[in-house]
């Protein structure tokens, strides 16, 4: 082997005894394989033990609010079942109404005033009812 063979092999920081490639840590270098994997494993445990929990906690409020929901609906059918359908009714319209508003096409400028709150109405119960059909779902008290 020559001067710059040997060289050259040196300079890139790998050493070739008897055939294999092993990496030769520079002066002041860290080892820093071992304690790397440590703390990826241990990250990726911590995050996969706070989804569980999260997911844990949504479904119990996705059954909380399912319950409150059929809570009510009985409640008020029982005091009065006519009352109760006027009021079903009368939150489709403000629904339908809030629809409408959201997806027409918009005049200039912002709604104002009752569109502004059929709107508001509107996406939150879509967001509620999307958020019942995600996490409710899996529901093991029904």
């Amino acid at each position: 082997m020559t001067w710059r063979r040997w060289r050259a092999r040196r300079s890139t920081g790998w050493r070739f005894p008897s055939g294999k490639a092993t990496r030769v840590r520079a002066k002041g270098e860290k080892r820093r394989g071992f304690r790397r994997a440590v703390k990826r494993v241990g990250e990726g445990l911590v995050e996969a033990v706070g989804e569980a929990v999260a997911e844990v906690i949504l479904g119990l409020l996705a059954c909380v609010l399912l319950a409150c929901l059929v809570l009510i609906a009985h409640l008020g059918w029982s005091f009065s079942p006519r009352l109760t359908l006027a009021g079903a009714g009368l939150f489709s319209l403000l629904l339908a109404h809030g629809a409408w508003r959201t997806f027409r096409t918009a005049a200039k400028g912002r709604r104002r005033g009752f569109a502004a709150f059929t709107a508001g109405i509107f996406t939150v119960t879509a967001v509620t009812a999307l958020f019942l059909l995600f996490y409710a779902t899996g529901c093991d008290c029904l």
